[in-house]
């Protein structure tokens, strides 16, 4: 097996030797210019792979100039095109490394927003976010290091320590959301808040106040919707007085069924305390988006056929609305007060379409 092996390298060696020196001795120019072109055909063979057009577009350039270096008998010629294939390796190396150095700067932007995130979630936990900015500082250090390699294994150390948090955060998530279960399983009419004796509005058929003050405790906690919307019908003693309850009832009716047909599958409606509807909406959008979906749902006045007498009468609802953030509020109790003050008294806030 060894002897074998050196004859293979021997054949190797006399087939190298064959194309430098060729069949008989030359003279030193010609077997340097032999030289010159197998370094040129190795180098475009060994080139690094980025882009497999660029790639044959550098191939393709290297191959040519070794070509007319071999056709080549004037100096000046060989000095040129040896000119011009260095400038295309160099043309190719710059490509090379842009496209390693936006690489590089993409895993970077990924790890750094996952930081970010895991910050944003671990903001009650003092050890968590220093390990995390320790971690973003690791990742800033290796970045400016311009070593790929480098970066790589920061980024190991940081998912793992964000599996670590997520975990945890997990589990306090868990923790919070059984303690808001417990306290709503134990809130008794001793404790002076109102209580909702039914689940279901009888005229609407959509889940109580009760059931909304639930929802909203429960979104606070997961971040399962970003704001709440309150939506008021005006004028409704008005409609009772003038055309009886009956009258009244129905316009609540078509009112919620109107803003239902507008949310969202995800999103959330509830009968609140008085002439009023309050929506939990999942939206990544900030409030001035939100506020101007409430602007079309009502861009044009609501109506209704009710009979007066022997006649009837289109009779229009005049409706009212706002957006909160839910993250404004720091408890349940805190958002029904400030629900319950533009249904009754909030005409300051009031929003209505032109």
């Amino acid at each position: 097996m060894s002897h074998r092996t050196r004859y293979v390298r021997t054949e190797t060696m006399v087939s190298l030797t064959k194309y430098i020196l060729g069949e008989q001795l030359p003279d030193l120019s010609s077997s340097l210019l032999r030289v010159a072109a197998l370094l040129l055909e190795g180098t475009a063979l060994h080139a690094v792979d980025y882009d497999r057009a660029e790639l044959a577009t550098f191939q393709s350039d290297i191959r040519r100039v070794r070509a007319n270096i071999e056709e080549s008998t004037d100096a000046g010629e060989l000095l040129a095109l040896g000119g011009e294939a260095v400038r295309d390796m160099e043309n190719y190396n710059r490509r090379v490394e842009r496209t390693l150095i936006a690489r590089r700067k993409e895993v970077q932007s990924i790890m750094a927003m996952m930081t970010q995130t895991l910050l944003e979630l671990a903001k009650g936990s003092e050890t968590s976010a220093k390990s995390l900015h320790s971690i973003e500082a690791q990742l800033d250090v290796a970045s400016k290091v311009e070593d790929i390699r480098l970066l790589k294994t920061e980024m190991a150390t940081c998912l793992k320590t964000i599996r670590t948090e997520a975990d945890k955060q997990k589990a306090r998530s868990s923790e919070i959301l059984e303690k808001v279960e417990r306290t709503l399983a134990n809130r008794g009419p001793e404790s002076g808040a109102p209580r909702c004796t039914t689940d279901l509005d009888p005229i609407t058929g959509l889940g109580s106040w009760g059931k909304a003050e639930e929802s909203a405790e429960v979104a606070m906690v997961r971040g399962t919707a970003s704001h709440i919307a309150v939506v008021r019908l005006d004028r409704l003693d008005m409609i009772n007085k003038r055309f009886g309850n009956a009258a009244g009832n129905q316009a609540l009716l078509l009112v919620s069924q109107h803003v239902a047909q507008q949310l969202a599958n995800n999103d959330e409606l509830f009968r609140w305390r008085g002439p009023a509807f309050v929506a939990l909406l999942d939206r990544q959008t900030p409030t001035s988006a939100v506020r101007v979906e409430m602007t079309k749902m009502f861009a044009e006045r609501l109506r209704y056929e009710v009979a007066n007498g022997s006649r009837t009468m289109l009779l229009p609802l005049p409706v009212s609305w706002t957006v909160f953030e839910l993250a404004a509020f720091g408890d349940v109790e805190a958002l029904g007060i400030q629900l319950d003050t533009f249904t009754n008294e909030g005409a300051a806030l009031t929003e209505r379409p032109d």
